[in-house]
């Protein structure tokens, strides 16, 4: 009697197995991509276009795993010319869309430390990653943690004028209702103000005062609570974003007399103290400063 022969295995469970192995190897690369040495021979096998590949893969699993080790590479300055140069950014401005909170994390990562040259901003711009990252700010579905993923590379995405102009001019209502909304939420310091960082950092054109100035009462209470609390970096926010908005005569109007004015002033009071103080210490010799 002849033995069975065993049956081809299915298509599908072949592609489970594909799929697995595809896992499993990318968590193990990302395990030792860390090591410098590792990211360069990584580098030299060409390995960004099968992965950018694997981000246009219908599977979950294999997105997440690919725009991880993607966002592990981008980490390390030496490879982001290469990676900005095979069109990585018109990669994960199409990923964007996939509304997951590993691929949105994974994604912000990658777009603020490929931002960082000049060429990154171009290639930025002229990529669906702005339209997608604001189209984010939007999404009900978002948890509070995805969303300081989207704020926090908004925020950094500001600090570059090519790529603040471009925000500025896309922005809508709706981004701007969503941004007022998270800075209120004081109970979480930190989407509070990254939020508040990016409506401080807003070009005032007419338009963009027009879509604010309907939340100026609700902006000046967030940034009073922001002057009473006793982080520095908050006061400054403040500081810098009351400065933004009196370029608006609307806004120095509700200014005038308000409560916020007053903790501005309590602010500069408390600073001159602090300076005339200062001035009674003597100068601190180099070795005390840097032992």
């Amino acid at each position: 009697m002849k033995p069975e022969i065993d049956a081809v295995p299915e298509a599908d469970a072949v592609c489970h197995f594909c799929v697995c192995v595809c896992v499993c190897v990318c968590v193990c690369v990302c395990v030792c991509v860390c090591v410098v040495l590792i990211q360069e021979q990584l580098m030299e096998l060409d390995c960004v276009l099968p992965l950018k590949a694997l981000l246009k893969k219908s599977s979950p699993v294999w997105r997440e795993s690919a725009v991880t080790l993607l966002s592990t590479l981008s980490a390390h300055p030496p490879n982001n010319d290469v990676l900005v140069s095979e069109g990585l950014l018109d990669d994960i401005g199409q990923l964007l869309r996939h509304q997951t909170s590993v691929t949105i994390a994974h994604s912000c990562k990658i777009v603020s430390d490929l931002c960082v040259s000049s060429a990154g901003q171009q290639a930025a711009t002229e990529s669906l990653c702005l339209p997608a990252l604001l189209g984010l700010l939007s999404s009900p579905s978002l948890s509070d943690e995805t969303s300081l993923h989207v704020t926090s590379c908004l925020h950094h995405l500001m600090t570059w004028d090519p790529l603040k102009s471009n925000l500025s001019a896309t922005i809508t209502s709706e981004h701007v209702s969503r941004l007022v909304k998270m800075s209120g939420q004081t109970q979480k310091p930190e989407l509070s103000h990254d939020s508040a960082a990016i409506i401080g950092s807003l070009e005032m054109t007419q338009e963009t005062v027009r879509m604010l100035r309907p939340h100026y009462v609700t902006v000046m209470e967030f940034l009073s609570v922001f002057l009473k609390n006793k982080d520095v970096k908050l006061q400054h926010l403040a500081i810098v974003t009351v400065s933004n908005l009196e370029k608006d005569g609307g806004f120095s109007s509700l200014l005038a007399g308000s409560e916020l004015e007053a903790l501005l002033r309590e602010v500069h009071a408390q600073t001159e103290e602090t300076r005339r103080l200062l001035q009674m210490i003597k100068p601190l010799s180099p070795s005390s400063v840097h032992p």
